[in-house]
C-alpha cells in the first residue's frame, strides 16, 4: 500500500465516522442542546421564581371571603308576599344573611354598590 492510498483510506474512515449534519450544519446532539436549553431555563425560572409567587397570589385569593350582594328591600317584599309579617320577614332575612356569613361570605346591601357581577348577587 502506497502512502497516497493509506491517506485516502484514512480520509474515508474519518468521513465515515463524522456525525451527519442535521440542523444548520449542527449534529443531532448539538441541535438538541441548542433547542433544549431555553426550555430548561424557562422551567427552572418557573420552578424557582414564578411558582412561589403564583402560590402566594392563590393563597391570598383563597384567604379573602366571598361577597354576596342582596337587594334587601326586594327580599323583604318577597318574604312578606309569602305571608310573613314584617317582623317575621326581617328575622327570616337576617337568618339567611347570617347563614351566608357563616359559610364565609360578606353580605352587602346592593343599594350601596354601584356595580357588581351577576354571579355575586343573591336572587
Amino acid at each position: 500500500m502506497t502512502h497516497h492510498e493509506s491517506v485516502q483510506s484514512l480520509e474515508l474512515n474519518t468521513k465515515e465516522r463524522e456525525a451527519p449534519a442535521v440542523f444548520f450544519g449542527l449534529t443531532l446532539g448539538q441541535s438538541a442542546l441548542l433547542l433544549g436549553w431555553p426550555l430548561l431555563v424557562a422551567s427552572l425560572l418557573f420552578a424557582f421564581v414564578l411558582k412561589p409567587r403564583i402560590e402566594a397570589i392563590e393563597e391570598g385569593v383563597r384567604s379573602r371571603p366571598g361577597i354576596k350582594t342582596v337587594n334587601v328591600g326586594s327580599r323583604m317584599r318577597a318574604l312578606v308576599d309569602t305571608g310573613l309579617s314584617s317582623e317575621g320577614a326581617i328575622k327570616k332575612a337576617s337568618s339567611e344573611f347570617e347563614a351566608y356569613a357563616a359559610a364565609g361570605y360578606v353580605v352587602i346591601d346592593n343599594n350601596a354598590i354601584l356595580a357588581a357581577p351577576e354571579k355575586v348577587k343573591l336572587k
